[in-house]
């Protein structure tokens, strides 16, 4: 379900030797974040003057080399929690507003655009508040649907975001239930422990 875990398995495609040609090329994490954080503010002026499709061309950059850092990150050794919670900034702080400049642009209407935020933010906040706290929760399961690059690419961001409504709010409401009854069997489980100790113990 959540970032982390995803991270791990999707490190295991990448060959090795792709990340020793990108530190031949002097591409540091954070130079992938720069260029990344540059894509997204291209993608964004491109979406508020209604170029839909050349904006999907630097939204699929802005995620390449989005992914591209916290790999590179991790196969140096040098992953620190400053540095997602950077990555973590950037990719909310930047991308969010492709939404806004989408409507602004006329693409979409205001109102669908306000309501695929509040999925996908919600959907962010919860899943990175689980992961924060350390609750048990269904790891396989994405941590958000996020379609605004197929949607622009194909020129079809409207449908696409329907979509994305509907399998979000599900996806939603699959990890909140789900977490909340693997941990309350936990606590329950917890519980009945210590009442046996006790009770042991008089």
């Amino acid at each position: 379900m959540l970032v982390t875990y995803f991270k791990k398995f999707t490190d295991k495609f990448v060959p090795t030797k792709f990340f020793d040609i990108l530190i031949k090329l002097k591409l540091t994490p954070n130079r992938l974040t720069i260029l990344s954080v540059a894509s997204a503010a291209i993608a964004l002026y491109l979406f508020l003057k209604g170029e839909v499709v050349w904006g999907g061309l630097f939204v699929a950059l802005d995620f390449l080399f989005d992914g591209l850092d916290g790999r590179l990150a991790r196969y140096l050794g040098k992953e620190t929690k400053i540095g997602a919670f950077y990555d973590l900034v950037t990719d909310r702080g930047v991308r969010l507003p492709w939404l806004i400049a989408l409507a602004y642009g006329g693409v979409i209407s205001f109102e669908l655009a306000l309501l695929v935020l509040f999925i996908e933010s919600l959907s962010y906040i919860i899943t990175y508040f689980v992961e924060y706290k350390n609750f048990k929760h269904v790891k396989w399961l994405p941590n958000a649907v996020y379609l605004l690059p197929y949607g622009a690419l194909f020129n079809q961001l409207e449908i696409f975001f329907k979509i994305e409504i509907v399998l979000g709010s599900l996806v939603l409401i699959i990890h909140i239930v789900s977490v909340i009854l693997m941990n309350q069997v936990g606590v329950q489980n917890n519980k009945i422990t210590k009442y046996k100790i006790i009770g042991h113990k008089l």
